[in-house]
């Protein structure tokens, strides 16, 4: 996603996370006793986490084979 911060004016920025839907869902979520705020920033860190983690596994494989129909032709 792009730094939305270089080219809209912060306060439509702050607008915008006013209305952020995930929020209000935590907050509902926290004000129902359903999780704490502190349980909630456990499990994001974690979701970042395994995030990372998978990115860097991903990133280690080789490169896909640029011709995906090679095992159909071979070499001419």
């Amino acid at each position: 996603s792009d730094d939305q911060r270089l080219y809209r004016a912060p306060d439509d920025l702050s607008a915008d996370q006013a209305r952020d839907p995930l929020a209000a869902m935590v907050d509902a979520c926290v004000a129902a006793g359903i999780v704490t705020r502190e349980a909630w920033e456990a499990e994001l860190a974690e979701i970042a986490a395994r995030t990372d983690a998978e990115y860097r596994a991903a990133d280690a494989l080789p490169d896909p084979d640029p011709d995906p129909l090679s095992h159909l032709h071979g070499t001419p």
